[in-house]
């Protein structure tokens, strides 16, 4: 068991060393749209400004066609995805065929790690037995409270906490391979709590770890000299967003974002149209990495929190290559740099 245990990998190279890369490190496939909470913190809370929900307004479940075409798109690349992710903003279980999802990529032959954040509280017993079975690579459960009244009080929801906890303990016992993390904010915890969480959830996952609160939608305020990640470690701030790099996301419709800001209009391509592989390589996605280089970032980016919550460790940091990847970008062969990390 690992207790305080970030959920990223820390066996990472430099992104600066390697990029621009020739196969994504992570595809997001948006399975849902939809949430079941209405989080006080969350875009969601804002139920009669809808155009504050960006292409999640749509409210959508990814249809079995376009998942199809994404995981066919994906064994296009040249090497293998690292993770592909079934959730962006939105609840993935509120898409029952995930578990589906899962047994269709890996019989696919896909080596890649599938993953999904989740609330965890639509799990059923059907659902934990389907989940299993499945044998999803990685399951992280973010908790909102550690009772059903700070369930009401965050998530605008009815959360019966006592039957989370049992089923999350099914799910756990149930489980192959799969790895079960359980995080929660520490804003999320009353005085004194911290320990009461590692207690109930320790034995139940494998690993458990308080995140520290940080900026999460576009336009809060943010220290402009440094940033303190969800994990507590604080770094320079930086100009060049890594998530662009080496992330891709597929929305429910088949659109196709350079990143996760749920504001963005601008899409890349929609996979009906184009491949996901033609999509990476594109010209608009490569002028969009050199204007990052450059800094010369569309508006969209301005004040932006991803470009802070996606610096995890020293590697992550690529201001002091931009120019050396600008150049890289402006070859012939800059879009076919190997893959390593």
């Amino acid at each position: 068991m690992e207790k305080v245990m970030p959920s990223f990998d820390k066996n990472r190279q430099k992104l600066g060393e390697i990029l621009p890369l020739s196969t994504p490190f992570t595809v997001i496939i948006d399975a849902s749209e939809r949430c079941n909470f209405q989080c006080s913190y969350c875009y969601r809370s804002n139920t009669k400004n809808k155009e504050n929900w960006g292409y999640a307004k749509r409210n959508d479940l990814i249809t079995w066609e376009i998942f199809e075409k994404a995981v066919a798109q994906i064994k296009e690349f040249p090497e293998e995805v690292r993770q592909i992710s079934l959730s962006n903003h939105g609840e993935p279980l509120c898409n029952r065929k995930i578990p589906q999802m899962v047994r269709y990529i890996k019989e696919n032959g896909i080596k890649s790690r599938i993953s999904i954040h989740t609330n965890a509280s639509l799990l059923d017993e059907d659902y934990i037995t389907e989940l299993a079975e499945a044998d999803i690579d990685r399951i992280v459960v973010s908790l909102q409270g550690l009772s059903t009244e700070k369930y009401a009080k965050i998530c605008r929801a009815a959360v019966d906490f006592e039957q989370l906890y049992a089923n999350l303990s099914k799910l756990y016992k149930r489980k192959k391979h799969t790895q079960v993390y359980v995080k929660i904010m520490n804003c999320a915890l009353d005085d004194g709590e911290e320990e009461k969480f590692y207690n109930l959830f320790t034995p139940i996952c494998d690993r458990a770890f308080v995140e520290q609160e940080v900026p999460i939608w576009k336009g809060e305020e943010k220290d402009t000299n440094s940033i303190s990640n969800k994990y507590g470690d604080t770094f320079a701030m930086q100009q060049c967003c890594p998530l662009i790099f080496h992330t891709i996301v597929i929305a429910t419709n088949g659109d196709v974002y350079p990143c996760t800001q749920l504001l963005r209009e601008e899409i890349l391509g929609n996979i009906n149209e184009k491949s996901l592989r033609e999509i990476w390589n594109g010209s608009q996605r490569m002028e969009l990495l050199k204007r990052q280089c450059e800094l010369n970032n569309p508006q969209i980016c301005d004040d932006c929190y991803i470009k802070q919550n996606s610096i995890y460790s020293d590697e992550d940091m690529i201001d002091d290559y931009r120019r050396e990847i600008f150049l890289r970008l402006k070859t012939e062969e800059g879009g076919k740099i190997h893959n390593a990390r």
